[in-house]
């Protein structure tokens, strides 16, 4: 009953935050204008600019690989696969719940524990908002970038630095530091004492690759070039609905959209992405109805690569829609 109740409000938050978000993407824009500007679109740079996104989840998978390669074995196929489900799963879960189905269901697969899967996981989050941020000071030395963008951009550094921070004390904390920690626990039941040690163990099994340089440096080249990709699939996309506008403006779109992916949504990022494209735009001087019509296309194709190819490999590893809710549910820990 409590899973239930958890569910609909995070169901019921998001589709708020959607409604919101959408009601004002969609104020004053001239639909006629908005359907004009789909329809003329370029079929052509829309397929390339797909298949540069696909490229770009292509790296994602050779980093997680890199990424999870001391602490469980993946190849970059079965990364690939488990990434698109999770993409898939998003479609149909609140609040991006679709990125545990993926670190569960690969847990699985592996005989891995959950939380060390998505310590893994937790390093991609951690390398991709990074990658963002240097996409955004990039593009700073293009153009302005408005208040509100900067801001965002500020906390998620401080929150990149404060990840980082607690990853590298974890691993590389004094034993000694470490038995005065675990000492101030003795007065706690040995059960959740013995529990927060194998977690804390766990954990440090999934983000391991921190302390190999090289290895971390490959994770980092992998990242640069993922995004990068992805920028420019987004200028493909630009290039489809005839904007004429430069590659910051590709860039500027990546780095709002994903700053503002943290605001919670209903499944599929309905509302929010489309709100977060017309204000990139509109810093370029693109008039409303055109960005809302840049929007909904891209959105839709999007959705449309996470059903099929995310279907495509739900079917390769022989699982159904019904299986990732009940994954989602699983317990992350021991």
């Amino acid at each position: 009953m409590k899973d239930r109740v958890r569910i609909r409000l995070r169901l019921g938050a998001g589709l708020v935050f959607s409604l919101v978000f959408m009601l004002l993407a969609a104020r004053k824009v001239d639909w006629a204008r908005v359907l004009l500007s789909v329809r003329q679109a370029h079929g052509l740079w829309l397929l390339v600019g797909i298949a540069g996104t696909l490229a770009t989840y292509l790296l994602f998978a050779v980093r997680w690989r890199l990424i999870a390669h001391k602490a469980f074995a993946l190849r970059t196929g079965d990364a690939f696969h488990y990434i698109m489900i999770g993409y898939l799963a998003n479609i149909v879960m609140p609040l991006r719940l679709g990125d545990i189905t993926r670190g569960v269901l690969v847990a699985r697969e592996t005989n891995t524990r959950a939380i060390t899967v998505l310590a893994t996981m937790a390093l991609e989050r951690i390398l991709d908002v990074a990658t963002v941020l240097l996409l955004a000071l990039l593009v700073s030395w293009k153009m302005t970038i408005p208040e509100p963008v900067r801001l965002a951009a500020v906390s998620f550094a401080w929150a990149v630095a404060v990840a980082v921070l607690l990853f590298f004390s974890l691993l590389l904390l004094p034993e000694s530091l470490k038995a005065k920690l675990l000492a101030m626990g003795e007065r706690m039941p040995e059960r959740p004492l013995l529990f927060i040690r194998e977690l804390v163990r766990q954990f440090k099994a999934g983000v391991g690759s921190l302390l190999d340089a090289a290895l971390l440096a490959r994770c980092v080249v992998l990242s640069l070039l993922a995004w990068g990709t992805f920028s420019m699939a987004t200028l493909f996309f630009l290039h489809a609905f005839s904007f004429d506008l430069p590659w910051p403006a590709a860039v500027f779109v990546v780095v709002v959209v994903n700053l503002g992916s943290a605001i919670p949504s209903s499944p599929g990022f309905i509302g929010v992405y489309h709100y977060l494209v017309i204000l990139a735009l509109g810093v370029w001087a693109v008039p409303k109805s055109e960005a809302l019509g840049y929007a909904l296309a891209t959105h839709g194709l999007t959705l449309l690569v996470y059903l099929v190819v995310g279907g495509a490999c739900l079917w390769h590893k022989g699982l159904r829609l019904g299986q990732l809710r009940r994954a989602e549910k699983e317990d992350a820990v021991p």
